[in-house]
């Protein structure tokens, strides 16, 4: 959904993605289309071990990465450590 967004002019200042996705699209669809657009922030989330997200090529310090479960502080933290300056809490 988040590619058929931006493909329709959508301009986020985030996108929080699963690392597998439905469909044909993958997660290294969407970091290619973001790579193109360094005002978008991108965090990934997965129930899956840390092995999954290191074989998606995602845990390189790059891309931050959210293991489920996780609570909606910390889905807060995550996305004010990845948003512009002026979008972070005090």
């Amino acid at each position: 959904h988040a590619l058929g967004l931006l493909d329709s002019g959508l301009c986020p200042q985030a996108i929080v993605s699963d690392i597998r996705m439905p469909g044909s699209h993958t997660a290294k669809d969407l970091i290619a289309r973001i790579e193109q657009r360094p005002d978008i922030a991108l965090l990934f989330a997965t129930g899956y071990s840390a092995d999954v997200a290191v074989a998606e090529g995602l845990i390189d310090g790059r891309w931050p990465v959210l293991f489920k479960p996780f609570d909606l502080p910390t889905l807060a933290t995550a996305l004010r450590q990845i948003l512009p300056g002026s979008l972070q809490a005090p």
